[in-house]
């Protein structure tokens, strides 16, 4: 699953530089349109458009133009960055899970060992005392070498 995320991720961040050079170009185009408008104005009013202040008009309005179509590109290479940035952590999370489940089988029988030792040790503690209902005695009145022999009042319950 987070391996298939990292592939969407990484489709992701080439869709946004895609959609960043197409948003670049169209921004650009218009940039155009708006320089003609201008310079058309200026000459239908009689300005010299070669000259002068409206000389400084379009290039000021030029340099507005091509700082908006870098900024529409860098917004792209952001968002493109971040998808980038997800999809490696993607990557880093399936490598998790991979190693994950290798050390699966390990686990289980960790798991499994740990619950035959308990229990047992619960056994062991139930007939030699100190376990569950146990007052010291079966198991460890043997070992300590006290009297076990088996009685019927003992059989009987």
């Amino acid at each position: 699953m987070a391996q298939n995320n990292a592939i969407i991720q990484r489709y992701n961040q080439i869709n946004a530089i895609n959609a960043g050079r197409q948003n670049a170009q169209t921004e650009s185009l218009k940039n155009a349109e708006r320089m003609a408008q201008l310079r058309a104005a200026a000459a239908a009013s009689g300005v010299d458009v070669n000259t002068g202040s409206e000389e400084l008009v379009r290039r000021s309005q030029r340099e507005l133009g091509q700082l908006g179509t870098e900024n529409v590109y860098h917004n792209a290479e952001i968002e493109a960055y971040g998808y980038k940035v997800a999809g490696m952590n993607d990557e880093a999370q399936a490598g998790l899970y991979k190693a994950e489940a290798s050390q699966a089988p390990i686990a289980g029988l960790l798991g499994a060992a740990g619950s035959i030792l308990g229990g047992a040790k619960a056994f062991a503690g139930g007939i030699g005392g100190g376990g569950i209902g146990g007052a010291g005695t079966g198991v460890s009145n043997f070992m300590s070498g006290e009297d076990t022999q088996l009685t019927g009042d003992m059989l009987t319950g």
